[in-house]
């Protein structure tokens, strides 16, 4: 029986330095801070999803009208394969929802704050659980071990955080969907051992 080799995997795009995405997010306007957000996270999908393929999907998969060229399909299908629980599910629905308002809106004033996209911040799922209230929260963040200094945090603070820990989520899925094929391929490229 011909040995199977685990695909090398690729996980460049979503290996960037996560303080260097906060720190450009955050010099952006809010509405370039939503659209450059949802398209790193889209991107991380379709990473996590190409890892998990038996063999690597055609470029055509990801682009134009391809199966999996949009941000909704590949949070459906990356969440049918229990590639990524329900609350991060929502939250890159809710992601894409505000992207999509951000993309689509011709109210320039429109932001973080405008009442629509905060209510969609505060459905997150970190939102719900440091227990945001609305346009501004003073929340406890650790800084060196120190809780005591509470920080104020706005609503484009807590997308950016929401991004930052759904971004997290994604990379450590795609780290165990690498670990699961590999057993695979190695359970399959030993199954002659077990065998009669």
């Amino acid at each position: 029986m011909k040995k199977k080799k685990a695909r090398p995997i690729d996980l460049s795009l979503l290996e960037i330095n996560r303080d260097a995405l906060w720190n450009s997010l955050s010099a952006e306007s809010d509405r370039g801070c939503a659209l450059i957000a949802a398209a790193h996270l889209d991107a991380a999908l379709g990473v996590l999803l190409n890892q998990f393929f038996a063999t690597p999907a055609p470029e055509e998969f990801f682009k134009g009208s391809g199966p999996l060229a949009t941000f909704s399909s590949r949070i459906d299908l990356s969440f049918c394969l229990g590639l990524i629980p329900t609350y991060i599910r929502r939250d890159l629905d809710l992601i894409r929802s505000i992207r999509n308002e951000f993309a689509h809106e011709l109210d320039l004033e429109i932001n973080f704050e405008s009442a629509s996209i905060a209510a969609r911040i505060n459905e997150s799922h970190f939102a719900k659980l440091v227990g945001f209230k609305g346009k501004k929260t003073r929340v406890l963040i650790s800084v060196d071990g120190d809780l005591t200094n509470g920080k104020v945090l706005s609503t484009k603070d807590f997308f950016l955080w929401s991004v930052s820990s759904t971004m997290g989520t994604i990379h450590d899925s795609s780290l165990k969907t690498h670990r699961l094929i590999s057993h695979e391929v190695w359970f399959k490229s030993h199954e002659d051992l077990f065998e009669q």
